[in-house]
């Protein structure tokens, strides 16, 4: 999304048969945002974790995905039907579902959700993730003359809508679980404050909104699906985790984010080790290569830095062995997932063959850009130590994450940090990073090394096939063109570590996308 964030993680609790009293329910929930929480509620302009942990609780979309699984699954559609070309979806609505303004949802909401997404004044919420592949949306996004209207969206009639794409697309299922994809009432959306005051079809509505302090959610007692056993939850703004940790033992959040440096503390204690968890989830910390730079240009420089970095070493002790080494970008828990390639095994004396052929024969001095996660800067302090070994001097620039946001947007760095967890759980969302003509990877030319052109013709044919180990190699073929010259520089596949309160039980308290969505929780004290 394309949001980069800090690591997040999955969590999966066990459903429970303890007794569930009014009373336990009644009690609210507290839990903690993961930065400095959400800056908007509208599902079509937000882009970041604190947002979407609002959203998911309060809107719904056609499709939703299985907690644990992060599979698709219909939500407000009850059934849907594929053409045999797979160009063409039709989803039949339920009956009777409310908005939280009491007015039935139909078609009509759904053309125009879909519609406010791609207008570009109102559409930022990861609106060509969803809309890409849709009839109609270039013309919404032409330069001259676009059009206000999406062709591919119909409303067939009260309860049937019916996509169209330009071509077959695999992952469009998982691209309609996203939060651009949630459907809103014209009303509500066109008034003033939507984005402080939202209205959907969920099992939560906002009771308060203070930013850069709390969201409180009201449990919905008209909810369509059935109302929520969890009546009141509280998310809070807690910036540190450290902090949250000292919050959580004072029995003051039910659900905390634990930092690395804290595991092994955490771990040793009686009570405190019995209820933290430790889970991979989709992501890859990788460094982003300006390759337009007249030192990183050259591939060898490159592919020396990547041989110089022992990845293994950084996961046994910044991440406390919680992860994996990263040899390429596309994460385990995927189907394309790679376990042999591996085109980087440590080589001193490689890196500094590569480095002399590169006209390096001394060493060679870069940079490397990043904002202020703690466990970010002590990896790249690690490597910093790695790699002089083999004469590299590796600086560390690391500022405040806005002023990194923007030069990074604009690529004004040697190398930059990106920590990159799945939008949905399907290789493309990885397989993206290794190419790009705008943005942050245009400007750093992603779009121009001379392996893109071939990688871009595998994203394109990986994305119209059908799921399946054929695909799979084509998106395999497509990493191993980019990172064999170390277009980029993948590092480890990460987890997070979470405290839960027992009293909290459920399916899943917290999800694959490690979301608390407090409907599928309930309190047994």
């Amino acid at each position: 999304m394309k949001r980069l964030i800090m690591l997040v993680a999955a969590l999966f609790v066990a459903a429970s048969f303890a007794p569930r009293t009014a009373e336990a329910q009644a009690r609210p929930v507290t839990t903690a945002f993961f930065e400095g929480g959400p800056k908007t509620l509208d599902p079509h302009a937000a882009t970041t974790l604190d947002e979407f942990q609002v959203l998911y609780n309060v809107y719904e979309g056609l499709l939703t995905y299985d907690p644990n699984t992060l599979e698709p699954r219909a939500l407000l559609a009850e059934t849907y039907d594929i053409s045999a070309d797979s160009k063409v979806y039709t989803f039949h609505l339920h009956k009777n579902v409310k908005f939280q303004n009491g007015r039935e949802m139909t078609a009509e909401d759904v053309k125009y959700s879909f519609e406010r997404l791609g207008n570009p004044k109102t559409g930022t919420s990861y609106t060509s993730l969803v809309l890409n592949n849709v009839v109609g949306f270039a013309a919404m996004r032409a330069k001259e003359n676009p059009v206000t209207t999406l062709a591919g969206v119909v409303a067939k009639d009260k309860y049937t809508v019916e996509i169209t794409l330009t071509a077959p697309t695999a992952s469009f299922l998982n691209q309609l679980t996203l939060p651009g994809a949630f459907v809103v009432p014209k009303e509500a959306a066109d008034a003033a404050g939507f984005a402080d005051k939202p209205v959907g079809t969920g099992p939560y509505t906002v009771s308060k909104f203070t930013r850069g302090q709390q969201v409180v959610l009201a449990a919905n007692a008209t909810y369509w699906n059935g109302a929520p056993t969890i009546k009141q939850a509280t998310i809070r703004v807690i910036t540190e985790a450290s902090q949250q940790i000292i919050e959580y033992r004072g029995g003051n959040i039910d659900v905390a984010v634990v930092p690395e440096s804290q595991i092994a503390t955490l771990k040793a204690d009686a009570t405190l080790g019995k209820q933290l968890v430790v889970v991979p989830i989709l992501s890859v910390f990788h460094l982003r290569v300006n390759l337009k730079d007249k030192d990183l240009s050259k591939p060898e420089v490159r592919q020396a830095l990547a041989i110089a970095i022992d990845r293994q070493a950084l996961v046994d002790t910044i991440l406390g062995g919680n992860g994996s080494p990263a040899h390429g970008i596309i994460p385990p828990g995927l189907s394309a997932y790679d376990k042999s390639y591996n085109p980087f095994p440590r080589d001193i004396a490689k890196t500094k063959t590569l480095l002399s052929a590169a006209g390096y024969p001394q060493g060679i001095t870069l940079e490397v850009r990043t904002g202020q996660v703690e466990t970010e800067n002590r990896i790249l302090q690690a490597i910093q130590q790695q790699v002089a070994e083999a004469g590299i001097t590796l600086k560390i620039n690391s500022t405040e994450k806005s002023l990194y946001d923007t030069d990074r947007g604009a690529c004004k760095m040697q190398l930059g940090t990106i920590a990159w967890s799945q939008d949905y759980a399907d290789p493309d969302d990885f397989a993206m990073l290794l190419t790009g003509a705008s943005g942050s990877r245009g400007n750093c030319g992603y779009n121009d090394y001379p392996q893109a052109a071939a990688v871009n013709a595998l994203l394109a044919k990986g994305s119209t096939m059908q799921l399946g180990p054929a695909r799979d190699e084509v998106y395999r073929q497509a990493e191993r063109l980019a990172i064999d010259v170390a277009a980029i520089i993948p590092i480890y596949h990460g987890t997070r570590s979470v405290l839960i309160n027992p009293r909290l039980q459920g399916p899943a308290v917290v999800d694959a996308n490690s979301f608390v969505l407090f409907a599928n929780v309930f309190a047994t004290k």
